[in-house]
């Protein structure tokens, strides 16, 4: 896609900013993601309400949904599985940050997903806001 024109001298500058790596479990987003696993989707059938049992269960194993940035595992669906896909294998989440003058919508969240086909095609969405 072509680079859109700068709107303010500032656009497009790179800038130094601090990165702190940390490793995290994930989980699917009790969005609906968690449906996809077979083993999950059977073990949650068995409940009355299946989303309110996974997202209890998941609390339980210490989830919290983090809506940063973050490369590989499970992403944190603010709006809906949108990329949540039997072809698509998730990439990375790119999260808003004041610090570094990068903000999608009002603070929200860029994501990435490959296609499991050759060549790989990259998809994004980036119209998961708050």
């Amino acid at each position: 896609m072509p680079r859109p024109p700068a709107v303010e001298a500032q656009d497009y500058q790179t800038r130094e900013c601090d990165v702190e790596a940390s490793q995290i479990v994930t989980y699917p987003s009790p969005v609906g993601s968690f449906k996809r696993i077979p083993e999950i989707a059977e073990l949650v059938s068995k409940f009355k309400d299946p989303q309110k049992a996974y997202r209890r269960a998941v609390k339980r194993l210490g989830y919290r949904e983090d809506f940063g940035t973050r490369v590989f595992g499970y992403p944190s669906w603010i709006h809906d599985n949108t990329l949540d896909d039997d072809e698509l294998l998730f990439v990375a989440q790119i999260g808003s940050e004041n610090s570094a003058n990068l903000m999608f919508g009002d603070a929200g969240l860029l994501y990435i997903a490959a296609t499991k086909t050759v060549p790989v095609r990259f998809e994004t969405d980036l119209w998961q806001c708050f």
